[in-house]
């Protein structure tokens, strides 16, 4: 099981080097087999024994690797500082070859418990990554976290276990400065960081806070990742993090999968880093959407319909499933027959937020709630048009169908001036941001505003020439044969008005 002739390759321990607890021993030659030496009291011959073993892993050697799996425990608690870096080392190279059918759990706690604290601390780093390339974030950094509160009745003085434990949250930090948040997920390590930031030992507490600012670093905003940070600590961070600033270099991942390649990691880094999809509609409570449309108090509907808000608020992004059709079904109901304002500008925000965390996977369900708030601008409650302007411009820009932008290209020649007037306006910053959608409903949108452009209202006929003027500047119409003759048909002081603005 040791694998060729031990007497084939001695290993001397003045190649080990001075032992740095006291003088350097003579020179001495090590013939026996790996195991053998690995046993010894003396430290150099451990030393040389471990070395022995990490060459023939190296090397392929399937026996040698059986069987340093059997003594990789043990070699981690070596007490000698220079034998246990060796013993380090060879466990990097038992991480790399060898299969652990039961995972790498017990692996990862040994290195927790054993070596992170210690001064070879770097070389378990090292093993740590590894585990990660080769078995992933989700089965490597849970099994450091749980180390951090060992079980059993035999539980190490506290002054070691603090130490342990700010020593994982370091060992956290790094591998997310490796491998990215996509892969060591906020999800992941934040809980057990947070639990970590009410402790009043000094060295957890700013290794608590590292995490957390390495995680700023990658995504430039606290509220992206700090679910579950208590809110006085949250503030800390704030703070930390203003002072910390932006990093010169925008976070690149180092390491990938083994799954992965590195290129396409560091090209996907280029794009904005946005929170992990998040399923909220289990988070509500039974009967939400019969509690939104018949509970007899409105205060009650509207705190029903502020829960999801809520949800939404502090979950960025969300992740679709076909439980969206009956929330959608019950916004339009709230939106079609409720008669209270509160309540539907309620609704009406929660409309946007949806198309904000959903994007374009929520367009049909967009395609329905639209056409719905843009019969509200006729409204003459101020607070609840601004909210409904607010929802169906969040619709515009998240599900920029050429649908949608027909459906407001209606209102403009509705019977209602607010409506027309706040149809205009949601063109006009339609047009500023851009995209497909907008450029496809061109043609619509610029016949439309000419026809606003002859309203009998002066104001509406300023308006429309204002945003006509904007369009043709921000897409760029200028000279396109068929924009010149729609605003050919205009009087020439409209058309004069128009080009003005342009």
């Amino acid at each position: 099981a040791a694998g060729p002739d031990p007497a084939a390759a001695p290993v001397a321990s003045a190649a080990v080097g001075a032992d740095p607890q006291g003088a350097a021993p003579e020179a001495e030659v090590f013939t026996g087999p790996w195991p053998q030496r690995i046993a010894s009291g003396k430290w150099a011959e451990r030393v040389s024994g471990y070395r022995l073993a990490a060459e023939l892993m190296q090397q392929g050697d399937a026996a040698a690797t059986a069987e340093f799996t059997q003594h990789a425990s043990k070699a981690m608690a070596d007490k000698h500082p220079t034998a246990l870096e060796a013993a380090v080392a060879a466990v990097a190279h038992l991480a790399e070859v060898a299969d652990l059918p039961a995972g790498p759990g017990g692996l990862v706690r040994d290195l927790v418990e054993k070596v992170l604290p210690s001064r070879a601390g770097k070389g378990a780093l090292r093993v740590l990554e590894v585990l990660v390339e080769r078995y992933e974030a989700p089965a490597v950094v849970p099994a450091m976290l749980e180390a951090m509160n060992p079980k059993g009745p035999k539980k190490p003085p506290r002054g070691v276990l603090l130490k342990a434990t700010a020593a994982v949250l370091t060992a956290v930090t790094h591998l997310i400065r490796c491998f990215g948040p996509k892969r060591v997920s906020p999800k992941l390590v934040v809980p057990a960081v947070a639990t970590c930031l009410k402790e009043t030992d000094k060295g957890v507490k700013e290794a608590a806070y590292g995490v957390l600012l390495e995680l700023n670093a990658w995504y430039g905003a606290v509220d992206s990742f700090a679910e579950g940070v208590p809110e006085k600590q949250v503030a800390e961070l704030k703070r930390r993090c203003q002072q910390a600033g932006v990093p010169e270099e925008p976070r690149v991942p180092s390491h990938c999968y083994r799954t992965e390649k590195v290129e396409d990691v560091q090209a996907a880094a280029a794009q904005p880093l946005l929170p992990d999809a998040e399923e909220v509609l289990a988070k509500l409570p039974s009967g939400w959407s019969e509690g939104v449309t018949k509970k007899p108090k409105w205060q009650d509907r509207k705190g029903d319909l502020g829960l999801l808000l809520d949800l939404c608020s502090k979950y960025p992004v969300l992740k679709y499933d076909a439980g969206y059709q009956a929330v959608s079904g019950t916004l339009a109901r709230v939106l079609k027959i409720e008669a209270n304002a509160a309540v539907t500008g309620e609704a009406a925000k929660v409309c946007g937020a949806l198309a904000a965390g959903l994007g374009q996977a929520f367009d049909k369900h967009s395609r329905m709630l639209l056409p719905l708030l843009i019969a509200k601008l006729r409204e003459k409650n101020s607070a609840l048009l601004r909210q409904v302007t607010a929802a169906a411009d969040q619709l515009l820009e998240h599900c920029p169908s050429e649908a949608a932008f027909e459906t407001v290209v209606g209102a403009l020649a509705d019977k209602n001036p607010t409506a027309r007037k706040e149809a205009c306006l949601a063109l006009a910053r339609a047009a500023e941001r851009g995209g497909a959608g907008v450029t496809k409903a061109a043609r619509s949108m610029v016949r439309g505003l000419c026809r606003l452009a002859e309203d009998p209202d002066k104001a509406l006929r300023e308006q429309a020439c204002d945003t006509l003027g904007a369009i043709i500047l921000s897409l760029k119409l200028a000279g396109e044969p068929w924009a010149t003759e729609e605003l050919g048909k205009l009087p020439e002081a409209r058309r004069q008005q128009v080009v003005a603005k342009n």
